[in-house]
């Protein structure tokens, strides 16, 4: 019988290798093809799959109830993908005020 992702999760974040490693072999390729899609590089891509991983073990807010956790990756992709700016304030479209 396959362990859940949350089980998983909760060891891994107890320091369990074994649990992050089998966490990192569900997920690793996902996660970097999304990142790859986001960024355009590969190099890009492995930081950000990498920053993932890290992001997970030191986060608190992944809740099973809520969603799975291949979702919550792809949403801390897309965070750690995003140019800083990406912002809706800072785009290019946004324009002052004349007299400004």
């Amino acid at each position: 019988m396959q362990a859940s992702d949350s089980h998983l999760l909760i060891d891994a974040r107890r320091g369990t290798e074994v649990a992050f490693l089998e966490l990192y072999r569900r997920y690793r390729i996902p996660v970097f093809r999304f990142a790859f899609r986001l960024t355009g590089s590969s190099a890009s891509a492995e930081d950000v799959t990498q920053e993932c991983f890290l992001a997970l073990l030191a986060g608190t807010s992944f809740d099973a109830a809520r969603g799975e956790l291949r979702t919550y990756l792809f949403g801390i992709v897309r965070n750690l993908a995003r140019p800083p700016c990406d912002l809706p304030h800072t785009r290019g479209d946004y324009r002052l005020p004349l007299g400004m």
